[in-house]
């Protein structure tokens, strides 16, 4: 998501290089990892249990020769990624079987890691690195299977560091037997030189400009291509669940016109519970009239579904708009503690359903995101 990743000074207080890894106070303190037990994988994996895997997967990578050439908090990253992608398994039943692929990873399984990191209050870049390493595990496997592996790698490239993926996916590969073994590193090793390439293995492939990349995600193409910025004014796109604070951001930080989904909700004296076309299609009419009078403006609603945000900044890139997608988050206990004191408390369930369901934006999506941590 961010490029060079910075050093937060972070690291997970469990992993100490100077000591062997401690599994019994790791299994005592974190009951996601003791949901490890009892789970089986196929005849491939040198450790059949899920939790002996998990263990000689993490060993390899702290004795693989660029271990100790990493920072205190990409050894951390990699740590958990390792033992996340594998709980992830437990949740989902993806673990391999004579039928389904271990590569069958879906959005799923980034969806619960992303829970389990938030609720232990991991810094939101580091957290987001882990879960976008985790939902593309599988792409050193399956890249040259796809339609467009250049547009694929460049893609994935915007969110995380494929180097680093390409050190996960070795640990992976170590733990099979010896013939298993064999078949990923010749891929992954296919899948490295790739990347170099391509300019992205160590960081995101970079563009002449943000509306060259914005132009590049929307329409694909060359990445190279210097495209013209036809852009003429500016719409704000909020993002975050309800009580992450956007209403406060948006009146202590812009001065301009604001399409409030949720006003116009009131106004049209709809309950949240009823269907909500009549409010979107009043907001987008609204929102045309800014657009066709070339005015800044702001959209403020959750937005927390990448196809939703989509479809809003087709239409405002139709008219020559940009996009900056503004995104805002806190601590789960700190939303809920705020919802309580809102006018009108959304469900708690309704918020579950929805942390359940968020799709944080990234810089695939718009001409700029910023990203607002509370």
């Amino acid at each position: 998501m961010l490029s060079p990743f910075p050093d937060f000074g972070w690291s997970f207080s469990a992993l100490d290089s100077n000591s062997p890894i401690n599994w019994t106070n790791m299994l005592e303190e974190f009951e996601w990892l003791r949901g490890l037990r009892n789970y089986l994988q196929d005849q491939t994996y040198l450790e059949k249990d899920l939790l002996a895997h998990t263990k000689l997967a993490c060993e390899i990578l702290v004795t693989l020769p660029i271990w100790n050439e990493l920072t205190k908090q990409t050894q951390s990253i990699l740590f958990l990624a390792v033992i996340l992608e594998n709980v992830a398994k437990t949740v989902f039943n993806t673990y391999i079987n004579e039928q389904n692929s271990l590569y069958k990873h879906t959005k799923n399984s980034s969806k619960i890691v992303r829970q389990i990191l938030w609720e232990m209050k991991i810094p939101f870049f580091i957290r987001e690195m882990i879960v976008a390493l985790i939902s593309e595990f599988s792409l050193p496997f399956y890249l040259f299977e796809r339609i467009d592996p250049k547009f694929s790698i460049i893609k994935a490239s915007q969110i995380m560091r494929l180097d680093w993926l390409s050190i996960l996916f070795q640990v992976d590969a170590l733990t099979r037997n010896y013939q298993e073994q064999k078949g990923l590193l010749e891929r992954l090793e296919l899948f490295i030189e790739f990347i170099k390439e391509e300019k992205c293995f160590d960081s995101a492939r970079k563009f002449p400009s943000d509306h060259s990349r914005f132009i590049y995600f929307q329409k694909t193409g060359d990445p190279n291509y210097h495209a013209y910025d036809d852009t003429s004014f500016e719409v704000i796109l909020m993002c975050g669940l309800p009580a992450s604070g956007k209403d406060t951001w948006i009146k202590e930080n812009l001065a301009l016109p604001v399409i409030s989904l949720d006003d116009i909700r009131k106004e049209l004296k709809i309950a949240p519970n009823k269907n909500q076309g009549e409010i979107i299609r009043e907001s987008k009419e609204r929102a045309r009239v800014f657009l066709r009078n070339k005015k800044n403006f702001v959209w403020n609603a959750t937005n927390t579904i990448c196809s939703r945000r989509s479809q809003l900044i087709d239409l405002f890139s139709n008219y020559q708009a940009r996009t900056r997608i503004v995104y805002l988050e806190t601590f789960l206990d700190e939303l809920f503690k705020r919802n309580q004191k809102r006018d009108e408390t959304v469900p708690r369930q309704v918020i579950k359903k929805m942390i359940y369901g968020l799709e944080i934006p990234n810089l695939t999506e718009a001409h700029k995101v910023d990203w607002i941590i509370t």
